[in-house]
C-alpha cells in the first residue's frame, strides 16, 4: 500500500515539473517574440508541441509564422485552433483577420456549390397584366418554382510588382430548364490607395448572360473602403462608376508599373523599364448603316507616364476617327497633343541630365480605297511639330494594291519624309571641365519606293516577295553641349 502511494506521489510531482517547465517555456517564447527574436519564439513553440497540443501554444506559433510571412504554415495552425469546439468566439474572430491578411497577400481561389430554390426565376411580374410604356402585356405562364444548383468561385491574386491585385467573383445558376440558366462574372484589378490597405482602388467587368445571352455588361471604375473596424466587426463600402450595357459607348481605364530592373527582352523587346503610366480610353461605336456611313468609330485617349521616382515624362490628349462610307472607302484621321506641363526625357542625354520637354501637336489622316475592287488606292500624311517648333516632321505616302484574277496581289508604295530634329544626340565628351553632352541639328530628307507581289488564296494572302526599299536621304548638322540640366537649349 505504501508503495502504491510512493508511486502516486513520484508521478504527481512529475506532472507537476512538467507543467512548471512548459509554463517556463511558454513565458519564454512569448518574450521571444514580443522582442522580435521570431526565429526563437519560433523554435520554442515547436519543442512544445512536441509535448503539448495546447491550443494556445498553436495560436502563438501560427501569430509568430505569420509575422515571419510563412502564411500556407501559420494558415493551417489557425484554422486547426478554429475549428476546435472549445476556442471561444472571440479568438474566432480574432484568428479569422489573420486568415483574411494571409489571403489577401498571398491570394486564393475558393470553390463552392450549393442548392438554390426560386419561385420565380423568369423575374415574370406577380399581376395578371402590366405595362411597358404603351404596351399591355399579359404573362403567358405564372410563374414556376425551379431547384437547381449553384457553382460559385472566388479568386484573388497579388501582383507585387504593381502594387495590386487581381479579382474574380462568378457564379453559375444551372436549373433543369436551360432557359434559366444564368451567369454573373465580376473581374478586375485593385490597388491600395493607403498604406494601411483600407482604401483601394478597383477598375473591373461586370457582366451576366441568360440562356447563353447577353444581359448586361457593366464596365465600372471604383473605391472600396473599410470604414470602421474593431475585433468583431468590419463595416465597408464601396463607389463604383461605369455604364450598364448599350452598343455605342466603351471605354478603359488602366495603371501600369514597371520596376528599373524590369528585363523581358529574352522574350520580346521592351522600349524601357523604370516607368508608371495611367491609360484611359472611351470609345463611341455606331455599328449600323445610315444614310451616310456603313461604320463610325470615334476614341478618346489619356496618357501619362511617369518614372518610378514620379519624375513625369508625359502627359497626352489623343483623339482618332475612323469611318466606312456607302462606298466602302475607309476615311480615318485623328491626333496626338502631348507633353503638356511639366515633362522631361530622362535618356534624351544617353546617362545625362533629364531635358525639359515642350509641347507638341501631331496630326495625321489616312484614306483607304475599296478593298474589294481590283485596283485600291491609300493615302496617308502625317505631321508633328514640337519644341516651340525647332523639331517637326512631315510624312506623305502613297500607295497602290492590284489584285489580278484573285490569284496574285501586288503593291507600290511610296514613302517621302522630311525631318527636322533640334536636340539629336551626338554624343559625349570629357575635357578639363568634366563631361559635356552635345546634340546636333538635323535635317534629314529620305525618299523609298516599295513594290510587294502575294501570292492569294479565296481566304488568305501570304507575302512572298518583298524588296528592299531603294531610298535617299540628306543630313545637315551643327554640335552645341547641355550645360543645364534644365533644357538642352543652353550653348556650350
Amino acid at each position: 500500500m505504501r508503495a502504491w502511494a510512493l508511486a502516486l506521489l513520484v508521478a504527481a510531482a512529475a506532472v507537476h515539473a512538467d507543467d512548471a517547465a512548459l509554463q517556463r517555456a511558454f513565458v519564454q517564447g512569448m518574450q521571444a517574440q514580443e522582442a522580435g527574436d521570431l526565429a526563437r519564439a519560433e523554435q520554442i513553440f515547436r519543442e512544445m508541441l512536441l509535448v503539448t497540443q495546447s491550443a494556445r501554444v498553436k495560436l502563438e506559433l501560427a501569430r509568430t509564422l505569420f509575422a515571419e510571412a510563412k502564411y500556407a504554415e501559420a494558415k493551417t495552425l489557425f484554422k486547426e485552433v478554429s475549428l476546435r469546439s472549445e476556442t471561444p468566439w472571440r479568438v474566432r474572430d480574432n484568428i479569422a483577420l489573420f486568415v483574411r491578411e494571409i489571403e489577401e497577400r498571398t491570394g486564393y481561389l475558393k470553390f463552392g456549390v450549393t442548392v438554390v430554390s426560386d419561385s420565380n426565376p423568369g423575374n415574370l411580374a406577380r399581376q395578371k397584366e402590366f405595362s411597358i410604356g404603351d404596351l399591355q402585356v399579359t404573362p403567358v405562364d405564372a410563374p414556376k418554382r425551379l431547384t437547381g444548383l449553384r457553382y460559385s468561385a472566388q479568386g484573388w491574386k497579388p501582383f507585387e510588382p504593381v502594387g495590386g491585385a487581381g479579382y474574380l467573383t462568378a457564379s453559375y445558376v444551372d436549373y433543369p430548364t436551360e432557359e434559366f440558366d444564368r451567369l454573373t462574372v465580376d473581374a478586375g484589378f485593385a490597388k491600395n490607395l493607403v498604406a494601411s490597405g483600407r482604401v483601394r482602388g478597383k477598375a473591373g467587368l461586370e457582366f451576366g448572360t441568360a440562356d447563353g445571352h447577353s444581359l448586361y455588361q457593366f464596365p465600372y471604375l471604383g473605391f472600396d473602403a473599410v470604414l470602421a473596424q474593431s475585433e468583431t466587426s468590419r463595416l465597408a463600402g464601396e463607389l463604383k462608376f461605369g455604364k450598364v450595357g448599350g452598343q455605342h459607348v466603351m471605354f478603359e481605364t488602366s495603371y501600369l508599373r514597371r520596376s528599373p530592373g524590369f528585363e523581358i527582352n529574352d522574350l520580346g523587346f521592351l522600349r524601357r523599364a523604370d516607368q508608371v503610366s495611367w491609360n484611359t480610353w472611351a470609345g463611341y461605336f455606331d455599328r449600323k448603316q445610315t444614310k451616310y456611313y456603313n461604320r463610325f468609330q470615334l476614341n478618346n485617349n489619356w496618357w501619362q507616364y511617369w518614372t518610378t521616382d514620379g519624375l513625369a515624362l508625359e502627359a497626352a490628349y489623343n483623339t482618332n476617327m475612323h469611318v466606312t462610307l456607302k462606298n466602302n472607302w475607309g476615311v480615318h484621321g485623328g491626333g496626338t497633343i502631348g507633353q503638356l506641363g511639366k515633362t522631361y526625357d530622362d535618356r534624351a542625354a544617353r546617362g545625362g541630365p533629364a531635358l525639359r520637354q515642350d509641347s507638341y501637336i501631331a496630326p495625321w489622316a489616312f484614306i483607304a480605297g475599296d478593298d474589294r475592287k481590283a485596283l485600291v488606292p491609300f493615302m496617308s500624311v502625317n505631321y508633328f511639330r514640337g519644341e516651340g517648333g525647332r523639331n517637326y516632321s512631315w510624312n506623305l505616302s502613297p500607295e497602290v494594291n492590284y489584285k489580278v484574277l484573285g490569284r496574285f496581289s501586288s503593291g507600290l508604295s511610296l514613302n517621302w519624309s522630311h525631318n527636322v530634329t533640334d536636340n539629336q544626340f551626338y554624343g559625349r565628351f570629357t575635357d578639363a571641365e568634366g563631361q559635356h553632352y552635345t546634340f546636333a541639328h538635323l535635317d534629314q530628307h529620305t525618299t523609298s519606293l516599295t513594290t510587294r507581289r502575294s501570292p492569294c488564296s479565296p481566304r488568305t494572302c501570304a507575302s512572298c516577295c518583298s524588296p528592299r526599299p531603294s531610298g535617299r536621304s540628306r543630313c545637315s548638322a551643327s554640335i552645341r553641349a547641355c550645360a543645364r540640366a534644365a533644357s538642352w537649349r543652353s550653348s556650350m
